[in-house]
């Protein structure tokens, strides 16, 4: 992935890093620029964005989202639609949380850039 200030005559594709307002219109945080959208930041004075480029062994991060919480939920729990690279885990009833504490912490080692939050263990 190249991440990185991208001109905006060389940003269509690209993924925005941070949300963009303009007056009456707002691009969200991981919208990917089409062509029209160029036009409509040119014409607001918009010369450059801080995007990211996928390379092609890289995924979006709410696909990698998704992923990960289908790797990780056990029975009994749903998994919300991914949207800015996180993904809600909520569980179906009331009750006890269990897990592997030694699992999760090595998950959240892999990378400074995944985590996964969650309560203490054995928390109501």
């Amino acid at each position: 992935m190249k991440f990185g200030k991208i001109p905006l005559d060389q940003a269509a594709g690209t993924i925005l890093a941070h949300s963009t307002r303009l007056t009456g219109r707002i691009f969200k945080k991981g919208h990917i620029l089409a062509p029209e959208d160029i036009v409509v930041l040119q014409n607001s004075g918009i010369t450059g964005v801080i995007a990211a480029r996928l390379e092609s062994e890289d995924i979006l991060e709410d696909e990698a989202a998704s992923r990960i919480s289908n790797a990780i939920a056990g029975l009994n729990i749903q998994i919300g639609k991914a949207f800015t690279g996180r993904c809600n885990l909520i569980a179906d009833a009331h009750g006890l949380i269990n897990y592997d504490k030694v699992r999760l912490d090595e998950l959240n080692l892999i990378d400074q850039s995944i985590t996964v939050a969650t309560l203490p263990p054995y928390t109501v």
